[in-house]
């Protein structure tokens, strides 16, 4: 319809509007199952589905809407253009169906409008809209793609309930007042690039099903995302906030996610991470600032850090022995595991091994003592030799009851500690305990490091 047309068809009212409507669809239906129907852009659509599209046409562009305008349950059978228009008092399109492009470029609401429960089934366009009073998306369905570039949000916004299936693109838009996005649900890409929100906005138990990204934004109120679920890691790089977002109830753990990211490249990763550390930091938020760093750690192997690299290795270890500093229990497991691993060593080097490790009384090479029990006090000394200061002269009677002494004879195999003669100490041995101290060391340190980590000492 021309713009003429549009506007005497709604001064008529929604029943006469839908009849329209119906009659458009009906014979959209019958275009396509002829076959004549084409998907194709404009400038290669065949006769009939230009003329379809020319018809079913709703053109307010421009036009200056007066008190009591109500779009409730209108049907939109082709493209609604509002390009432009002004709504000087309050308007509602509750319920309205556009079953196409719905353009509300440059469009001017003086007073409050509500699209709730509104659908959209193939994109909507605000964009540099301006509203001026309260604006209500609550229950409304973006089917297509739906962009809010450069628009301006002077009061109160609710989109509570709403559901984005395409992508969504809120660039540079101005949010004066407090922003409400609970419960939403965005099926692909939500993009609050270089957003300013100027109070409070709350993504609360909203869904990212694809990539969010908060890249620059501003934030100069409460910025919630309280049980908010992300299927991949948000972008919150160059992000701003005068007070931290909170991350306590929101799932951010990294190995979660595996190898998704907010980029067509994987190396954008570990800057999405980074960024995360930096807003936990500046909350205080120790815990999730480790967490974060454990993703950063992670992104990076295998893209930036290759298994070539030093960094890959130290990185997959310090992982293993200790979740990156956040865990109490692997050093020790560990430490436990080093001493049996390194007492069976020791044993093993013994003249006495095969006696020692399956008989079940075993003898001292020299001396009486119980030989099991030498090689664990020989693991432990080694592991922490800090700790055994006085053991000199236990530890001679150790090795010589694990491997002998030097010029022994049989006469003082039972009465080494009266000898004086020099225990032997296999090259192996020697070798291993320097090896046990530094690995003992390494998850004494990692134990304590988790300790502090734990209750946030800093």
């Amino acid at each position: 319809m021309t713009k003429k047309e549009s506007i005497k068809l709604f001064n008529k009212g929604c029943q006469d509007w839908n009849v329209w409507a119906e009659q458009m669809l009906a014979k959209k239906k019958k275009l396509m199952k002829s076959g004549v129907w084409s998907e194709e852009d404009q400038d290669k659509q065949n006769e009939e589905t230009r003329a379809w599209q020319e018809e079913a046409k709703a053109d307010f562009s421009g036009y200056g809407f007066g008190a009591n305008v109500k779009f409730v349950d209108f049907r939109f059978p082709g493209d609604a253009v509002f390009d432009y228009a002004t709504f000087a008092e309050r308007v509602d399109f509750d319920n309205a169906e556009f079953f196409g492009l719905a353009e509300f470029f440059e469009v001017t609401f003086m007073k409050d409008v509500s699209f709730s429960s509104t659908k959209f089934f193939c994109g909507a366009s605000f964009e540099q809209a301006k509203f001026k009073d309260r604006v209500y998306f609550y229950s409304s369905n973006f089917k297509g793609n739906t962009s809010f570039w450069l628009t301006t949000f002077s009061d109160m916004v609710i989109f509570r309930d709403a559901i984005f299936s395409g992508d969504v693109d809120f660039l540079n838009t101005v949010f004066r007042h407090i922003a409400i996005f609970s419960n939403v649900t965005f099926s692909s890409n939500a993009a609050f690039l270089q957003c300013v929100f100027e109070s409070s906005v709350s993504f609360r138990e909203s869904s990212f099903e694809k990539n969010a990204y908060f890249k620059a934004i501003r934030g100069k109120g409460a910025f919630s995302i309280d049980n908010a679920k992300f299927d991949r890691v948000p972008d919150f790089s160059e992000a701003h906030f005068e007070e931290a977002p909170l991350f306590d109830n929101v799932d951010l753990e990294p190995e979660h996610f595996g190898k998704t990211t907010t980029d067509k490249s994987d190396n954008n990763l570990p800057a999405c991470w980074r960024s995360l550390k930096r807003l936990a930091n500046q909350g205080l938020d120790h815990e999730r600032e480790l967490q974060f760093f454990k993703g950063e750690i992670l992104a990076r192997r295998g893209t930036l850090d290759r298994c070539t690299h030093l960094r890959f290795w130290v990185g997959w270890l310090y992982q293993a022995m200790s979740d990156f500093g956040r865990s109490t229990t692997r050093p020790l497991l560990w430490l436990v595991a080093s001493f049996l691993l390194f007492t069976g060593f020791y044993i093993s080097q013994s003249k006495n091994s095969f006696q020692l490790l399956f008989a079940e009384s075993a003898t001292c090479v020299v001396g009486s003592d119980n030989p099991k029990a030498a090689a664990l006090s020989l693991s432990v000394y080694n592991a922490v030799p800090f700790a055994a200061n006085g053991w000199s002269n236990q530890l001679k009677q150790v090795y010589a009851c694990l491997y002998g002494v030097q010029n022994e004879i049989p006469l003082v195999k039972k009465v080494y500690s009266s000898t004086g003669l020099t225990p032997v100490i296999p090259y192996g041995v020697a070798f291993a305990g320097v090896i046990q101290f530094f690995v003992s060391a390494v998850l004494i340190f990692l134990f304590v490091l988790a300790i502090r980590n734990h209750f946030r000492i800093r």
